[in-house]
């Protein structure tokens, strides 16, 4: 009796270094089909829409050079009647003219593109698409069946860049994109809450208020910076501050920041501050989170709003 074959894994199983992988190779192999892949992946285009199909149902033109302008596309999607402009960026767009060359108008995509690991050129059709994706996902060792609306609207413009690191590389970035923007957030949200809070009470001397080995922590900073012939940070002193010297200017300054707090005590401050003082360690240091300190990380940050008067929670 014959062994029936068990259906390959749907691509929500795709992980992101298998995503990252197949971006490598088709970026690699075929500058036209790297192109039509972000419509793709990065702006939730259709095979059709980018290079035309001609069925009945379907009759889309494929994007015109015409159509192009500086940062969007004037085009009909699969789903809607008439044309509308869709936004795709200036930096995706400057690649797409660069793509089209002296042609003025046209098909962007049309009977140009060769064919992956040969010399001679195809038309741009869906079925050359879908063909290329199978022999791109076969170099790039991925098993799993997908097509590619399957990969529609999966990486945003920035993941995307992340493709020019090696996919495990790209992988670990992208899942660490959240925790550097809301590491940078705070850390700049708690400087701008200590400058306001010294700055309103003591107007010309809120830094003498600063803790002295803190003071002449930044001055030595500051001193290195011009001495340095690269750019100068910031000409802000609490720029040059870490979360635990930010944790210790509020507990010096207790009593002017107390009001800030009011539903939390200077213990529960100061641990909450050593806490994400120690993820930020890790996140500066360009170490991916394990998962553990992730939640770690998402706890102290929400306990540090919930202390705070007139903050989101969430």
């Amino acid at each position: 009796m014959q062994r029936l074959r068990s259906a390959p894994p749907p691509t929500s199983e795709l992980t992101d270094e298998e995503i990252f992988r197949l971006l490598r190779i088709v970026k690699k192999r075929s500058e036209e089909d790297w192109l039509v892949f972000r419509l793709l992946i990065e702006h939730d285009f259709k095979v059709g829409e980018c290079v035309g199909n001609s069925s009945p149902t379907a009759n889309l033109p494929g994007i015109q050079i015409e159509n192009m302008s500086n940062d969007s596309i004037w085009l009909r999607r699969a789903s809607e009647k008439n044309e509308s402009w869709v936004w795709i960026g200036d930096e995706l767009m400057r690649q797409l003219k660069q793509f089209a060359g002296e042609r003025r108008t046209g098909r962007l995509f049309a009977t140009v593109i060769k064919k992956p690991k040969r010399s001679r050129k195809y038309e741009a059709t869906t079925a050359a698409i879908r063909n290329h994706l199978k022999e791109y996902a076969k170099e790039a060792r991925i098993t799993k069946s997908f097509s590619p609306e399957d990969l529609r609207g999966r990486l945003t413009g920035l993941q995307f860049r992340l493709s020019i690191f090696e996919p495990k590389i790209a992988a670990e970035a992208n899942r660490m994109i959240l925790f550097f923007a809301l590491n940078y957030g705070l850390e700049r949200t708690i400087r701008k809450l200590v400058f306001e809070t010294l700055k309103e009470k003591y107007p010309n001397e809120w830094w003498d208020k600063v803790p002295l080995d803190v003071q002449k922590e930044v001055t030595r900073l500051q001193d290195l910076d011009r001495d340095s012939p690269k750019i100068v940070r910031s000409i802000d002193k609490l720029d040059y501050t870490t979360f635990p010297q930010l944790r210790v200017i509020i507990e010096h300054n207790w009593d002017d920041f107390k009001d800030q707090f009011p539903h939390g005590r200077t213990e529960d401050m100061s641990k909450i501050l050593k806490d994400l003082g120690y993820e930020r360690i890790l996140i500066a240091h360009s170490c991916e989170l394990p998962e553990d300190e992730k939640s770690r990380f998402e706890v102290a940050f929400g306990d540090w709003f919930r202390m705070l008067s007139n903050q989101p929670t969430n």
